[in-house]
């Protein structure tokens, strides 16, 4: 399978929402839309780069192609496409969210959201989901090698040129067209952290996660629903996640821990 340049065929779809996200961030950028399309566009363009958010945590696991040089370029492209480096989400969520999976330790533990009113909880969730992980992470950059910073180092760079360039061509096109389906793509991913693992059990391979099985959701999303069936196998590509939870999950998992939508239970849930 490594020596293939796609070694599973249905990363066709992980490629093709990757041109569609670069396509959304850059065409108003060099053309004029209609009035009437703005907000559409930003709210498609928001979706497509929370599915390249999950691109990227999935490539982080399996990389996407059989080559090494190619799967550097995804790395640059995911940047590009998120605005955000893609090679840190190695130190993030492999190294420390697959290892504490929801516990007091891991940097997304669902501890962050608080205490206060429940609609205001997944804002202070995300705040200090990100302010734990960014300070976290300073202590891993010597451990992880030079590669991996001069990489991080040049994804950074490539994000500031960008920015810089869209500000230049199209100041305001920037804030409309980049940076809201940028933050919505980055900031979705980290709550999905706190959606999928609130009120469950982190120290039970099969109860640590709730899963939802929609099948809508699961084929645009990369079956990102069989979220325990990802923790027992983090190596295993999206693709096979289905099968995983079918076979080795759902015998065992406790009912209550099984939804139809992630959107569904994520309104019900504090709104």
């Amino acid at each position: 399978m490594k020596n293939k340049i796609l070694p599973y065929k249905q990363d066709l779809y992980t490629i093709f929402c990757m041109c569609l996200c670069t396509f959304m961030l850059l065409y108003p950028v060099f053309y004029e839309l209609p009035l009437y399309l703005f907000i559409p566009w930003i709210i498609v363009s928001a979706l497509v780069n929370f599915i390249v958010n999950l691109i990227c945590h999935n490539h982080g696991h399996v990389p996407t192609f059989g080559l090494k040089p190619l799967n550097i370029f995804f790395d640059f492209w995911l940047s590009f496409n998120r605005g955000a480096t893609a090679i840190f989400i190695k130190i993030i969520h492999n190294i420390n969210h697959h290892k504490y999976e929801g516990s007091h330790e891991d940097w997304f533990s669902p501890e962050n959201e608080g205490t206060g009113p429940k609609r205001k909880r997944p804002f202070v969730y995300i705040r200090t989901t990100v302010k734990r992980f960014r300070e976290g992470a300073k202590a891993y950059y010597d451990q992880m090698g030079k590669s991996f910073n001069l990489q991080k180092n040049l994804e950074n760079i490539l994000v500031i040129a960008l920015v810089i360039f869209v500000l230049y061509k199209k100041w305001w096109a920037f804030f409309l067209f980049l940076l809201i389906p940028w933050y919505f793509g980055n900031m979705f991913l980290v709550l999905t952290n706190l959606i999928f693992h609130k009120g469950t059990n982190p120290s039970d391979r099969f109860n640590l996660s709730y899963n939802y099985l929609s099948p809508v959701e699961n084929l645009f999303f990369l079956n990102g629903g069989y979220h325990t069936a990802h923790h027992f196998k983090p190596n295993a590509h999206w693709s096979e996640l289905k099968k995983i939870h079918d076979d080795k999950i759902a015998p065992h998992i406790d009912n209550r821990l099984i939804k139809k939508s992630m959107f569904g239970h994520f309104l019900k849930e504090f709104f």
